[in-house]
């Protein structure tokens, strides 16, 4: 969701126009049963289309950052710059099963408070940050109780695509950044040979005190970090 680079957002837009971005079937963007990294890759393309956008940059977190990856071969003429932000071009095996059972156990419709779904959650995640997180994803409705603005049920159905590799057929030369957390593991040193191979023109950055949710964990330097690369 967009709301995820807010303060990125704004503190980027002094130097740059920034556009945030729901991509489909999370916050406000249109649900749809479909979901790869084609499909979503052409929906920024489309996105830039309609905005009469000819030339930019695009930075894309996790599954947001495979995307981006799959946009250099979609579009590559379009793209000035990359910024992958910790996560590689590969295949990964799981471990979001217990959100999609604990999101399922809960009927938003008769939920009082948020509260009260923070209490839900917690029989799942003990990781406060993590609840907060999910929780973002909860609309108030007109006749009382709550309800999700992620498509869960496309997200689940389509898990194996999200989970999968881009599919990067040709090789993206333009300025490409890594930026890895320093306490997370999605990003190994047996991926650098792949980085390479697809982006030849990369750089990794491992930013300190921060996991797999780097902007968010070390905005300082995440800030550093990207802003010098696009301003290079």
């Amino acid at each position: 969701m967009l709301d995820n680079w807010h303060l990125i957002a704004n503190k980027l837009q002094e130097d740059f126009t920034i556009y945030t971005v729901d991509q489909r079937n999370h916050g406000l963007s249109f649900h749809s049963p479909e979901m790869d990294y084609t499909i979503m890759a052409k929906d920024l393309e489309n996105l830039a289309t309609h905005l009469n956008i000819d030339s930019y940059s695009i930075i894309g977190h996790s599954m947001g950052g495979k995307t981006a990856m799959q946009a250099t071969n979609i579009s590559p003429a379009k793209i000035d710059k990359l910024v992958v932000v910790d996560i590689a071009p590969k295949k990964y095996w799981g471990g979001h099963e217990k959100y999609f059972e604990a999101l399922k156990s809960i009927t938003f419709e008769n939920l009082s408070s948020r509260k009260e779904a923070n209490l839900n959650l917690l029989k799942y995640e003990k990781d406060e940050a993590v609840r907060m997180f999910l929780l973002k994803n909860l609309k108030r409705r007109e006749e009382g109780g709550y309800k999700l603005k992620m498509n869960l049920p496309a997200i689940e159905n389509n898990y194996k695509h999200i989970m999968s590799s881009p599919v990067l057929i040709n090789k993206f030369s333009k300025p490409t950044l890594f930026v890895k957390g320093a306490k997370s593991n999605y990003i190994q040193s047996e991926d650098f040979n792949e980085m390479r191979k697809r982006f030849p023109n990369y750089h990794l950055e491992e930013l300190q005190n921060a996991g797999h949710w780097v902007h968010a964990e070390n905005p300082d330097s995440f800030l550093h970090a990207v802003g010098s690369f696009l301003l290079s």
